[in-house]
């Protein structure tokens, strides 16, 4: 519970510590398992929560714009309705919650520019913090309307820059020391499991960046949205753009800012789109302005169209089955899900408990061979160690150099590998299908 030495299980690091997004949610959760006791569903409620919270903000901010019932739902379903926003809302990384704080964050910015009120600034950029400390690519977000409120504020007669500023810095230094921390925290101990730099597309051969590509369009794409909800989206754009001077100034600038800022982040952490499908989350405020900003154009150049009932109809069809898209791309992922990493959730599967009839205590420290994740084996067993893929990485220096580091037992997940072969393992018996060795350095042992 040191909420400024978080850790993980495995020990590659020293202690296993290691940082990365401010960790609250997690502190939350932890101090929920109190009560509930250690229950996966806290931190899946929690980000459903947020997210709940998160799209009713930007209802409330599309009915604030066009004064119009209909759209602020369909529009709002519409952008809820991605698989891969779905999928990690009921799911563990603090993207989902980082989206949800920064759709709150512009629902007041715009409260602001309708207002004047200093409260409705303050909680503006207190949510824009709250969500770039959850993940610090989110922080484009808070630059775009900082800039934005440069603009206007030049243009007003009483120029209130000192206190936008002061907002800004505020959210900005502890952005800024919170990321200086983790990088230093990493470093001290070791620790080059968590992205802190930028994997941009530079550094990639033209193949690469072609294969990166292909994973965005060919694999990705169809995740992201049903296909005839791309098709709305596009046409909306594509319309809207052509109709750029009708769109107000004060959705103009932050999605011109957003964009540019969006860009930036897709050049710079090109890399990370191959295999991690949440990467896109960080870019869908920026999509969610620019599409209500050509929409407001388009409602601008046709009123009476957009308010046609067979118009509203197609948006309504659109959305029921974008929905229904998600629900069954969500199935099938969750049927897909079972892997090699996942399957080690079934063999450690109520381990904890059996490993008590072999007088295992619990601060004791596993090695796991054969497990491709990274905390799957360990997490099950609530106990820190060492994690292996294969038994090739394993020898006796190795053996050695752990069992100095604390190492107390080994388990190998399958049972027909057998290691006879060192003389500082002590076969215990099996366990879930699975060999428990004992780990002892043996007197004359080097």
């Amino acid at each position: 519970m040191a909420f400024f030495e978080p850790k993980g299980l495995n020990l590659l690091s020293e202690g296993g510590r290691g940082a990365s997004e401010f960790p609250i949610l997690y502190y939350l959760t932890a101090c929920l398992y109190f009560v509930f006791g250690e229950k996966e569903f806290i931190l899946r409620l929690i980000n459903i929560s947020l997210v709940s919270f998160g799209f009713y903000y930007l209802f409330k901010l599309i009915r604030a714009l066009f004064q119009d019932l209909f759209y602020a739902f369909i529009l709002t379903y519409l952008f809820l309705s991605s698989t891969v926003l779905l999928y990690y809302t009921n799911n563990f990384l603090p993207d989902v919650g980082a989206l949800s704080f920064t759709l709150i964050a512009w629902y007041f910015f715009y409260k602001y520019l309708s207002d004047k009120k200093r409260n409705s600034l303050f909680l503006c950029f207190l949510f824009f913090t709250i969500s770039s400390l959850l993940k610090i690519t989110f922080y484009i977000n808070p630059i775009a309307a900082f800039l934005t409120l440069i603009y206007f504020g030049i243009n007003e007669k009483s120029n209130p820059f000192k206190f936008f500023l002061k907002v800004f810095w505020i959210g900005f230094s502890v952005n800024f020391f919170w990321v200086l921390y983790v990088i230093y925290y990493n470093q001290v101990f070791g620790n080059n499991y968590f992205t802190t730099t930028i994997r941009p597309i530079w550094n990639l051969p033209t193949e690469a960046i072609k294969y990166v590509w292909s994973h965005i369009y060919n694999y990705w794409y169809t995740k992201y949205y049903f296909q005839s909800t791309f098709h709305l989206l596009f046409f909306i754009l594509i319309l809207g753009g052509l109709l750029i001077k009708r769109i107000a100034l004060k959705l103009l600038i932050p999605t011109l800012l957003l964009l540019m800022g969006s860009l930036c982040y897709g050049v710079l952490f090109y890399e990370m789109f191959q295999d991690h499908d949440y990467y896109v989350l960080a870019i869908l405020p920026t999509l969610i302005l620019t599409v209500l900003s050509c929409f407001y154009a388009i409602r601008s150049r046709f009123p009476k169209l957009v308010a046609h009932y067979l118009v509203k109809l197609i948006f309504l069809a659109i959305c029921v089955l974008s929905i229904n898209y998600a629900q069954e791309k969500l199935s099938i992922r969750y049927l897909d899900s079972k892997n090699e990493a996942s399957d080690i959730s079934n063999t450690f599967d109520s381990i904890k408990e059996k490993l008590l009839k072999f007088g295992v205590d619990e601060d004791s420290k596993f090695i796991v061979i054969e497990d491709s994740s990274r905390n799957g084996s360990l997490y099950f067993l609530n106990r820190q160690g060492w994690v292996f893929d294969d038994f090739s990485k394993l020898n006796e220096a190795v053996l050695l150099t752990l069992i100095g580091n604390g190492a107390e037992y080994l388990i190998v997940t399958e049972k027909n590998k057998q290691l006879n072969n060192y003389d500082s393992l002590k076969e215990l018996g099996q366990i879930n299908g699975m060999l428990l060795y004992k780990v002892e350095l043996k007197i004359g042992s080097k």
